[in-house]
């Protein structure tokens, strides 16, 4: 990479993320650090994968003698510091990505620090970590693979990585990380605000995010689907048709019983109450001889027909399918309500794992929410003093002078109590030392506390705001009776419910709020069962099959009353990267207008603006069953494909990934068919006329498409 290249380049990140408010010396300052940073992930990571790959300790050991710096030393031994290391340096190579456009002096040490990051996770045997990676590393190597310097070392190791023999479960893995890439190169590498474009164009983009507006609607259905389908395949059960049967039987006898009582003037308590009969006198049994011939005969036929709780009770494949329906039920709820509050299922950010720690430790002494009470009015973070009397005890200073200080030594040293048991960090966070969060420990421990201080302040505020969300749901399902949206601010009174946005709090600082929604989640399903029956005793041991499948369907469209899901963000994406191509097209309408008209521009911007249209009013598709590793499998295949490719020297520059060809040629069949022109035409009687206005963005005033039978025409 030259100099020149990469400074512009964190020149510009530095004034996106800091504007004015650097000093000429801190800008300068600034500058050099984000390259010294840069340069020595790049060229250790060259080191590292280096030994990673040497024959033999010996060959090891010459490497570590052939390290500059005691640093490289201690890095190239432990490997987790070289993922941390290298980790540190990607995500400084992705915020220039996210910035501005890439050159091949970046794309190099990009694709560079992708595939020392494999390397590490292949090393260490972690293939789901591989599976992960393999996309991104995929999508650099097309792009530059081609022409860099390392390329034999890079593909030896692509090599190797495509030894991997993925299961079936593995391939629908690999199509999870290819659509967890699309969300990044959507999302964060790309902005409709910004101009820069990395490999692809903006119809690409836009088909992109279409492709993962319809994944993320159909994937919404199809959880709800499923739910549906498995109260329906109840309902088909053998075991339903057999308890329909017995139940018409029981109804049939029953009424003969009762004809045959009615002959005898006897009221029984029960129509096969044989006991009634010894209310007759002897002349009245033998003039009623038949009948009661007739009745014991048809009491004996009654009493045969097995119970119907018998029959739920004793079907094992019937008991499998209503646990099914619960566990299809809790899921649906448990992932909308998780998409919905965007809570982490454990703690990944370092603010929010040290404030984690601090209160599990702290609660040892005088219980969560008494802590959590006093951090309202007064927090640790805002005096040197009380973080370290919150931190004393818990072996901080311990773990930093450990010789490989990973945050999980940190976790066992901290005294055991409920709190701590309950703390819950991601194995991302506690698997690898965390040389960020000993700096800010470090410079603490030296009388710095004011970096660590704003780290802590900005996490607390995040979090209050995350337990407010979360209370919000919580209260909600501590109401068996819940009429309305649980998600809605309104329903919730913050003053009367204070107790709950503690425990909401409690749970969000140390990373087990899931858990506590799918308590609260399946506390209140089960609370539904009494107000299908409300004064009705009954238990799980007398239920009938009717009874239990009366039952789900109650606890269905109860949940379908409170959960009212939100337009996906992907809906409002779809919409803006449709406007940002609207505007390139109108643009080249206004530069050349014939060129415009030629290209079939009205058509054009009729697509267009149907795309637009579709984003803001809902877009779905149903998949196909396995789809996920259907696809996954093709992916695979696709990408060895273009290894092999790069392999054999074909040219790369300028054309489309192959992996991302694929992948929206496939959705392309899956998502349902705008309206054409043509079609619209086609329905249109004579005098009718069909109108598109929009807003043009160049010219900034309102225009019509205007559609009749003689054809489309962009009028003002």
């Amino acid at each position: 990479m030259q100099d020149e290249t990469f400074e512009q380049l964190a020149e510009k990140s530095i004034n996106i993320n800091f504007g004015n408010r650097l000093t000429p010396e801190e800008h300068a300052l600034a500058v050099q650090i984000a390259k010294e940073i840069y340069y020595d992930a790049e060229n250790l990571s060259f080191d590292v994968r280096q030994a990673q790959v040497a024959q033999s300790d010996q060959d090891l050991q010459t490497r570590l003698n052939q390290a500059d710096t005691a640093e490289e030393k201690v890095t190239l031994r432990n490997p987790q510091e070289s993922f941390a290391y290298l980790q540190r340096g990607l995500e400084h190579a992705e915020a220039f990505v996210e910035q501005g456009e890439t050159s091949a002096g970046v794309r190099e040490p990009v694709l560079s620090l992708y595939d020392g990051i494999t390397d590490v996770w292949t090393e260490s045997e972690q293939i789901g970590q591989v599976i992960q990676h393999l996309p991104l590393l995929g999508l650099w190597s097309w792009t530059r693979l081609g022409q860099a310097e390392q390329k034999q070392f890079i593909l030896r190791n692509w090599h190797n990585n495509l030894s991997i023999s993925p299961a079936s479960a593995d391939f629908a893995d690999f199509t999870a990380a290819f659509q967890a890439l699309l969300h990044t190169f959507l999302l964060v590498w790309h902005d409709p605000q910004r101009a820069h474009r990395h490999f692809v164009s903006t119809d690409t983009l836009l088909a992109i995010s279409e492709s993962l507006y319809g994944l993320e609607h159909a994937r919404e259905n199809q959880r709800l689907s499923t739910v549906y389908r498995c109260l329906q395949d109840l309902q088909n059960s053998p075991i339903v048709q057999s308890a329909t049967k017995v139940l018409a039987q029981q109804h049939t006898l029953a009424q003969q019983l009762h004809y045959h009582w009615q002959q005898l003037s006897l009221q029984p308590a029960a129509v096969d109450d044989l006991a009634t009969l010894q209310k007759l006198s002897g002349w009245q049994k033998v003039r009623h001889w038949w009948t009661i011939r007739q009745l014991r005969h048809q009491i004996a036929a009654y009493q045969q027909l097995p119970p119907q709780s018998a029959i739920a009770k004793n079907d094992e494949c019937w008991q499998r399918a209503v646990k099914q329906t619960e566990q299809a039920l809790l899921d649906w709820l448990l992932v909308g309500i998780d998409k919905k509050l965007n809570i982490s299922n454990a703690l990944e950010e370092l603010p929010m794992v040290i404030i984690g720690i601090i209160l599990a430790h702290s609660a040892k002494e005088k219980g969560l929410l008494v802590c959590l009470e006093t951090w309202q009015h007064t927090p640790p973070w805002q005096d040197a003093d009380l973080l370290q009397a919150a931190l004393t005890g818990s072996g901080w200073q311990t773990w930093l002078n450990a010789k490989e200080p990973t945050l999980q030594r940190w976790l066992d040293l901290l005294p055991k109590n409920p709190a701590v048991k309950r703390l819950n960090v991601a194995m991302s966070r506690t698997s690898f030392e965390q040389p960020e969060l000993q700096t800010w420990l470090r410079e603490f421990g030296a009388g710095k506390p004011e970096k660590l201080f704003a780290h802590l302040k900005s996490a607390w505020e995040i979090a209050q705001q995350q337990a407010s969300r979360l209370a919000i749901v919580l209260g909600a399902l501590a109401q068996p009776d819940f009429q309305g949206n649980m998600f809605a601010r309104s329903l919730f009174n913050f003053d009367k419910c204070y107790w709950m946005f503690q425990q909401a709090l409690a749970a969000v600082i140390l990373g087990d709020a899931p858990l506590l929604i799918k308590q609260a989640v399946q506390t209140w399903l089960k609370a539904q069962d009494k107000s299908w029956t409300p004064g009705k005793s009954w238990t799980p041991e007398n239920l009938t099959v009717f009874d239990t499948l009366d039952i789900l369907k109650y606890r269905v469209s109860r949940a379908v009353s409170v959960y009212h899901p939100s337009a996906p963000p992907l809906a409002d994406t779809v919409h803006d990267w449709a406007k940002v191509r609207l505007t390139e097209v109108l643009q080249l309408a206004k530069e050349n207008y014939q060129g415009f008209q030629h290209l079939g521009g009205s058509k054009m911007l009729w697509q267009l603006l149907e795309q637009a249209r579709f984003g803001l009013s809902g877009l779905s598709l149903t998949l196909p069953d396995n789809w996920e590793e259907t696809l996954g499998k093709e992916l695979w295949e696709a990408l060895i494909a273009s290894i092999s490719l790069i392999e054999k020297g074909h040219e790369t520059e300028g054309e489309l990934w192959p992996l991302l060809t694929l992948w929206l040629k496939y959705f392309e069949t899956l998502l349902p068919k705008l309206p054409s022109v043509e079609t619209c035409q086609q329905h249109l009687r004579p005098f009718e006329v069909l109108v598109q206005p929009f807003l043009d963005p160049i010219q900034q005033r309102f225009r019509v498409l205007w559609l009749d039978k003689n054809g489309l025409v962009l009028k003002d």
